[in-house]
């Protein structure tokens, strides 16, 4: 097959190619795959039966459903670029580090590019969290399995991360290391969204550090819906946050139900009221 260029689609050579149309019938998108640098040409110079379809089966065999590999080559064609003993080298030395065939598969899930990393390159960074926290291995594997693009990214956005939330937040260094172990994602949050909702829940909401620090999976939520139900909460004289006070209402209710069942259950007033009152006060 000739290389293709850069005029042509993918979808072009389709009726040319087995391997393409095999990658077709998995789910495989070739409009998105083919925007990735140097993939189509790949995939042109590829048999499937000699190059892809044992990589296919070794991810099957990880955990991958058949529906599931689709999706999963149109995040990362590059994995079939790959040797297949260094993928198998890769799941090898996660399951001596004593990660379970459940962790293994919801890590090449949740971060499709992990295996595309050296083992070196995956051992430095398991390495770099420990030290980084003092966490034993459970822990390790534990914030790994959770959240794998602590593998994949770049340390540079924890490392600022950690910095916001320990001097611009004011968090000790034990309570970021619970945070960590209970929410691991907040290391990848966007540091302007942590910031923006430290500000409103600490010094708007008035919530204590304590309480911020046992539902740290706030962080991860939208401020938007917070400010609207808060200050509904307000106006109703609701706003209740102290676990130890009557009418306690938990900030995780206010990050995750959905508007029926805050108007329902939290707030005690019908969905037609809460949002008449937001058109009022965006007005």
């Amino acid at each position: 097959m000739p290389l293709m260029p850069e005029t042509y689609t993918l979808a072009s050579y389709v009726d040319q190619s087995e391997t393409l149309q095999k990658l077709v019938q998995m789910g495989v998108d070739l409009s998105k795959i083919q925007k990735r640098r140097g993939v189509a040409n790949m995939l042109m110079r590829m048999d499937f039966e000699r190059d892809i379809k044992d990589k296919l089966a070794f991810l099957h065999h990880c955990g991958l459903s058949g529906e599931e590999l689709g999706s999963f080559v149109t995040k990362n064609p590059f994995i079939l670029g790959e040797e297949l003993q260094n993928l198998e080298a890769r799941v090898h030395y996660l399951q001596e580090m004593k990660f379970s065939p459940e962790a293994i598969s919801q890590i090449i899930t949740r971060a499709p590019y992990f295996l595309n990393f050296s083992i070196e390159r995956i051992d430095n960074k398991l390495g770099y969290y420990q030290q980084l926290f003092g966490f034993s291995d459970a822990n390790v594997r534990a914030i790994i399995t959770r959240c794998p693009k602590l593998v994949t990214g770049k340390v540079s956005q924890p490392k600022e991360n950690l910095f916001v939330l320990e001097f611009q937040c004011g968090f000790s260094k034990s309570a970021l290391r619970n945070m960590v172990l209970q929410e691991p994602s907040i290391l990848l949050r966007g540091k302007q969204a942590l910031i923006d909702t430290f500000d409103y829940l600490h010094n708007t909401m008035k919530i204590p550090h304590k309480l911020l620090l046992g539902s740290p999976g706030v962080f991860l939520g939208r401020i938007d819906r917070v400010k609207d139900r808060h200050k509904f909460l307000v106006h109703k004289k609701r706003n209740q946050y102290s676990p130890k006070e009557p009418g306690y209402i938990s900030l995780m209710a206010l990050f995750k139900v959905p508007d029926d069942a805050f108007c329902e259950k939290i707030a005690k007033v019908s969905e037609e009221e809460y949002n008449h009152f937001l058109k009022t006060c965006r007005l």
